[in-house]
């Protein structure tokens, strides 16, 4: 799916553009959070522990694989940052 805009974002996601905040944060393992304006998304996570910040600016129009591949690598960031500062 092509995403041309905050509201075709939310669609593909299946939730409300009100609540899209909230619901990416809760939905994601490390707490993202969204940002947008009329020409793009961004998207980003902080490392509890460490000063570690990712965040990817994807432009409108962009595909729907293009935010499940970042999502996908913002987790695993996050998780291998976690991991590595977390270790005995």
């Amino acid at each position: 799916m092509t995403i041309h805009n905050i509201e075709d974002l939310a669609t593909y996601l299946g939730i409300d553009v009100k609540s899209l905040k909230k619901d990416i944060y809760n939905g994601t393992d490390c707490g993202a959070s969204i940002e947008w304006d009329n020409k793009s998304v961004t998207i980003s996570s902080i490392v509890e522990g460490s000063d570690a910040e990712f965040s990817k600016t994807l432009k409108f129009p962009f595909s729907s694989d293009s935010y499940d591949t970042w999502i996908e690598e913002l987790e695993d960031l996050t998780n291998k940052e976690w991991e590595e500062i977390n270790k005995q």
